[in-house]
């Protein structure tokens, strides 16, 4: 099991299902290891976490989190700075709350090509982890953020 199918686990084995009106979220420590904690006055904090959690992310791979309040999920996403920029087809992936991974997605299991980077991202409600074209965008926990599965 990869370093970020294992993070996933971690932060989706500790969720509490509630909703609050604030966003907390927050751009992981590429190569190395991020605490998460459960008390949203921390710097990096989410309420909707039972326990903290330790996210480690591999030598050149960025990541970023959001606490959706609104969705009552957590969703991460991470990407390689050296990530292929070759053409690919990509399956739409569809959340619980009807949101896909990429703006060309309309219908899931549809299949769109991405023709630049893209980033890696699920939700704690998702159960799955779709690719999504960072828009020829390095990857960096800011664009990362800018994606429509954060927005």
């Amino acid at each position: 099991m990869n370093i970020f199918k294992l993070g996933l686990v971690v932060v989706f084995g500790s969720v509490l299902s509630f909703s609050v009106s604030a966003a907390e979220e927050g751009a992981l420590t590429a190569g190395g290891s991020t605490n998460i904690s459960s008390d949203p006055t921390e710097p990096l904090g989410c309420s909707l976490l039972a326990n903290g959690v330790r996210i480690n992310l591999s030598a050149n791979v960025e990541g970023y989190y959001a606490c959706d309040f609104a969705n009552s999920d957590i969703r991460i996403g991470t990407c390689h700075i050296a990530g292929s920029r070759a053409e690919k087809s990509v399956d739409c992936v569809e959340d619980t709350d009807g949101n896909f991974q990429s703006s060309q997605c309309t219908t899931a299991g549809e299949t769109v090509t991405f023709t630049d980077r893209s980033a890696f991202v699920a939700t704690s409600t998702g159960g799955s982890v779709g690719e999504a074209e960072l828009d020829g965008n390095t990857c960096t926990g800011d664009n990362i953020s800018g994606l429509t599965f954060f927005n």
